[in-house]
């Protein structure tokens, strides 16, 4: 049979997959399937010169992206790289270096180590030390020069926050090593433009770099050597976390600290995860007026009763009686006034039923406790946030890279610029770790979504879709209590959800009292 090469799609949430095979034969195929954004990813059973293109009603795409180059510099027994470094303002200078190296097909570790010194004005050694790389060919990046049998190796990074007084890093090895260097302003916050930057692919001239490429000392003569090889590199693809799809997680919203004022909203549930237990209350299943809706009630393990809860959104105040049927037979009869309101409905036992909703007006009626093919939304709570800042207390646990989440809801479609600072326990030491976490963020945020959320329990206007952003803490910081300051500019109404997503559960109670059991009696 004739080998395939795998084509997968990776979608804006975690839910968002799909993958098929195609015959890796030269020809055309067509994937015919609908995408709405993100990144595809071809994996052919052997090199090959592959193009994509795609189409937006008669408007033709050239999805095949530019290649990214970068110079990469050899390191061996022979010869080692210097670098020098730059501080501004007197400041310590964040430094990166990744090391690579070339790798014959057949390999699959190579166990390398470089050595490093910190060198004054004068050339004196202030520090040295090792770093360590377990080496591993790369299915991503590629020597721009084609070398039979000959691939690369994926980048090792390490990182260190360089002291005033540190005015040249040099490395040498005993074995052929591919070594780039990095620095950035430590004071440049980094900007990062949602989503745009990412779903960024290539060279977009607007994005600002995380890092800033820096050349080592006599570049030329370098490249004169053949001492210097072109790269050619490309993003990777999120990774799909099997817990968390499978709904093994924990969610935790996180609470400004001081004094601060907040409204429930009533969010699109877009992502496409199972719903917890302990999530019941939060989501909700719309009941569309007219017709029976079949809903699956579900409760708290242990609970032989559910009260759900029915929330409504009207576009007049005056009183109004709505009947629900449950199976249709009635269920529950009540005036309800207000263009917003909840209330709890009569007990229920878990299980498939149906639910009608009769009103005399139009109106959106939503049920939580239950699942349903009709849209999901999650009732949240998010802080006001308008022209001033919020901060919040996070207490990272672990030694490795923990990550944030936020969402910013505003009043207008227009551009928001909201700040990010991390304040806490300082990185020990000035290196090297393996990862680094930028203290200072700027979030340019667009708010892309057609979707209005309601305020619920208020007269406000609804608020725009949200723009989701991600705020990691790499294990570069020590376990231990964080502040979080976020600033925002003067955008009015403006509302900020932050919270965590952690693969796997934590202990959870629950203390009820059910009602005596009344068993049935048969006729």
């Amino acid at each position: 049979a004739e080998p395939e090469m795998t084509v997968r799609w990776y979608g804006q949430g975690i839910t968002q997959r799909w993958q098929t095979r195609v015959p890796s034969g030269t020809g055309t195929y067509r994937l015919g399937k609908r995408f709405n954004g993100g990144l595809l990813e071809i994996a052919a059973p052997a090199p090959m010169v592959v193009r994509a293109r795609g189409s937006t009603g008669e408007t033709q795409l050239e999805l095949t992206p530019e290649p990214l180059h970068v110079r990469s510099y050899l390191v061996d027994a022979t010869g080692s790289l210097s670098v020098d470094i730059d501080h501004v303002s007197l400041q310590s200078t964040p430094f990166r270096v990744d090391i690579r190296t070339r790798m014959q097909s057949a390999e699959d570790t190579l166990a390398r180590t470089l050595s490093y010194e910190l060198l004054d004005d004068d050339g004196n050694e202030i520090r040295s030390g090792l770093l360590a790389a377990q080496l591993e060919l790369s299915n991503y990046d590629r020597l721009a020069a084609v070398e039979a049998g000959m691939n690369i190796s994926e980048p090792i990074r390490y990182y260190f926050d360089l002291p005033p007084q540190v005015a040249r890093m040099r490395f040498s090895s005993q074995h052929e090593l591919l070594v780039t260097t990095y620095s950035r302003p430590s004071a440049l916050p980094r900007k990062v433009r949602v989503p745009e930057d990412y779903r960024a692919f290539g060279d977009d001239q607007e994005k600002q770099p995380a890092w800033f490429l820096l050349r080592p000392v006599a570049e030329d003569q370098l490249r004169r050597e053949f001492r210097s090889s072109i790269l050619v590199v490309q993003p990777r693809p999120p990774e799909t976390n099997a817990q968390l799809l499978a709904g093994d997680y924990d969610w935790q919203l996180y609470q400004p600290v001081g004094d601060w004022r907040a409204r429930f909203l009533l969010i699109p549930r877009t992502e496409n995860l199972p719903v917890r237990d302990r999530s019941l209350a939060a989501v909700y299943h719309e009941i569309r007026t007219g017709r029976p809706e079949q809903f699956k009630f579900r409760g708290l393990p242990g609970r032989r009763e559910i009260s759900p809860d029915l929330l409504y959104l009207r576009n007049r105040a005056s009183p109004l009686d709505i009947r629900l049927m449950l199976d249709g037979k009635p269920y529950s009869s009540v005036q309800i006034a207000g263009r917003q309101g909840e209330l709890r409905l009569p007990p229920v036992t878990p299980g498939t039923r149906e639910i009608a909703v009769a009103a005399a007006e139009p109106g959106r009626w939503f049920i939580n406790h239950a699942e349903s093919r009709t849209p999901a939304f999650l009732r949240r709570l998010a802080m006001q946030l308008s022209g001033g800042r919020l901060e919040f207390e996070y207490q990272k646990e672990s030694s490795g890279a923990e990550m944030l989440l936020g969402q910013l809801y505003t009043e207008s479609s227009a551009r928001s610029e909201l700040s990010a600072t991390i304040i806490g326990e300082t990185r020990s030491g000035r290196g090297p770790w393996q990862e680094w976490t930028f203290l200072n963020r700027s979030f340019d945020l667009r708010q892309e979504s057609p979707t209005l959320i309601p305020v619920l329990n208020s007269t406000m206007k609804p608020l725009s879709g949200g723009q989701r952003f991600f705020l990691p803490l790499g294990a570069d910081l020590p376990p231990g209590r964080y502040r979080i300051r976020f600033t925002l500019d003067a955008t009015p109404d403006a509302y900020l959800t932050l919270y965590r997503l952690t693969a796997g559960q934590s202990e959870f109670r629950s203390l009820f009292q059910e009602p005596a059991y009344v068993p049935t009696t048969k006729l």
